[in-house]
């Protein structure tokens, strides 16, 4: 599988789709997209800065890093989010300050020390390299910098009993669903990448990051579905609510980690 290929190819088609999920809150990834981008929202603290927002898709936090002064640079894989992400843009009255460009994550086309900040949201769980993606955005940020990422929780209850539910359905019904749908229970057409907190934690402190801040989204189990989704989607709220700050937060499928350069 050329990983490369295929992630460009599905984020080409999935455009459209993606941009409604984040601002309309369309189908089972909207809520947990808006829950994302909003924690995103709070955690990030820098005004009037240079900010890189790679793997940015249709620049969704494009408009408003330009209301907070910054200027942007958004950088994606994929030419038809750079493109919805220009038009999202083009009637802000800072849309100057904005650039957008198509590229990877894993040579970033910046010298080094580049950026006050860099967001990488919904990115490091599809790249091709992950060390030499960690390396770029170390190398792109300089001390006294900032880095805002996400990425799957592994170590998530919910996501266990949901990858090991997936499993036993694909087992018994695999070759019937790929008749169906063209694939697989929970599988992607692509390699997807699961995070142990702790240990990617670790890979960037490496790298001279520090962890300053750390929130976790997404208390949904991606497998309930139909008559249970109301009452799953008001549970997954309460719990984020409830567990933040607290040893049980880990249950979120996805983790932000907000560091600071050394």
């Amino acid at each position: 599988m050329d990983q490369e290929k295929s992630v460009k190819e599905y984020f080409e088609q999935d455009a459209k789709d993606y941009l409604d999920a984040y601002r309309k809150g369309v189908g089972d990834r909207g809520l947990p997209f808006q829950e994302r981008e909003n924690a995103v929202r709070e955690m990030f603290p820098w005004q009037d800065a240079r900010v890189l927002d790679v793997g940015g898709g249709p620049g969704i936090f494009t408009g408003w890093l330009l209301d907070r002064g910054c200027e942007v640079f958004t950088l994606d894989i994929a030419r038809e989010m750079m493109r919805l992400g220009e038009m999202t843009v083009h009637e802000h009255p800072k849309n100057r300050q904005s650039h957008f460009a198509v590229g990877s994550v894993e040579s970033l086309p910046f010298v080094d020390n580049s950026f006050d900040a860099v967001l990488c949201v919904g990115l490091v769980e599809y790249v091709n390299d992950l060390e030499r993606a960690l390396d770029e955005l170390a190398r792109v940020i300089p001390k006294g910098g900032g880095l805002i990422i996400t990425g799957p929780n592994q170590t998530s209850l919910i996501s266990r009993v949901d990858r090991a539910t997936a499993a036993v359905v694909n087992a018994l019904f695999g070759g019937l669903l790929v008749k169906m749908r063209g694939r697989k229970f929970f599988e992607y057409p692509f390699s997807h990448r699961l995070f142990e907190p702790p240990a990617f934690q670790r890979d960037l402190e490496k790298r001279g990051f520090k962890l300053v801040s750390k929130r976790y989204t997404n208390f949904r189990s991606g497998i309930i579905r139909g008559p249970l989704k109301g009452v799953a989607e008001r549970l997954a709220v309460r719990l984020e609510k409830s567990l933040a700050g607290t040893g049980l937060e880990t249950l979120g499928t996805n983790f932000i980690f907000k560091f600071d350069k050394t």
